[in-house]
């Protein structure tokens, strides 16, 4: 699935266990994406980009310092995409 353009796929209940998302774009934010099912590399690219978001919400930061040592687990910072390690947020 690598590159694939997913914006108007119904993901829900799709079961992606071992498929390579790096690249690909439009997973879908709506109801279309629940109860996908995931590997731990998937879930470990989900937190990662979770994490990397910038939110002023303090309840936000804390859930994505308690997710970082999950999300720093990623292949996106253990492989060719040298993605930078996650550091503590402050509120």
């Amino acid at each position: 699935m690598n590159n694939s353009n997913l914006s108007k796929a119904n993901m829900e209940g799709a079961d992606l266990t071992g498929a390579d998302l790096d690249l690909s774009s439009g997973i879908p934010f709506w109801c279309g994406s629940f109860d996908m099912i995931v590997d731990e590399r998937i879930a470990k690219q989900f937190l990662y980009h979770f994490c990397r978001l910038k939110c002023e919400n303090e309840k936000i930061i804390e859930a994505q310092n308690y997710l970082k040592d999950l999300a720093n687990d990623s292949h996106l910072v253990h492989s060719y995409y040298d993605c930078e390690l996650i550091r503590e947020k402050k509120p």
